[in-house]
């Protein structure tokens, strides 16, 4: 059985940038287009709570996959993305990159299951710095 990585990321779902002037639809953007909502948790905040499977890439590395990781093998991320609520070529407004390469890192040996935090607020797209993670338990604070 391949390990998971329980994955939360929370936002306050306010646009980076210069506001756009139509409406748009906020959340975790799947592979298949689709984006889910966050769910309220507290100081103006959403949640985004996701599974990632981890497994061994062909480089030896740590590598991640599920229905919302995208990107190749060694560059794997999540999308928190404003979706245009009309149908157009260009469907996202915004979209904010969330790399996972960061998680390696914290992940000694991989266990059953563990569990990983983010407060991307203030995130802005193209931004390439890394992550600041929270391992554990870092969750009991943010529950319903």
């Amino acid at each position: 059985m391949k390990p998971n990585a329980a994955i939360r990321l929370l936002h306050d779902g306010r646009q980076p940038g210069a506001a756009l002037p139509e409406r748009f639809e906020f959340g975790l953007q799947m592979k298949s287009g689709e984006v889910l909502a966050g769910k309220p948790c507290g100081r103006e905040l959403l949640r985004f709570d996701i599974l990632v499977v981890l497994r061994e890439g062909p480089d030896g590395e740590l590598d991640y996959s599920g229905p919302a990781v995208h990107g190749g093998p060694c560059r794997r991320f999540l999308y928190l993305s404003w979706k245009r609520a009309r149908p157009d070529p260009s469907w996202w407004g915004c979209r904010i990159k969330i790399p996972l390469r960061g998680i390696a890192l914290l992940v000694a040996k991989p266990a059953s299951e563990l569990s990983f935090e983010a407060n991307v607020v203030d995130r802005r797209p193209h931004d390439t710095t890394p992550i600041s993670w929270l391992v554990g338990d870092a969750w009991s604070g943010h529950r319903d």
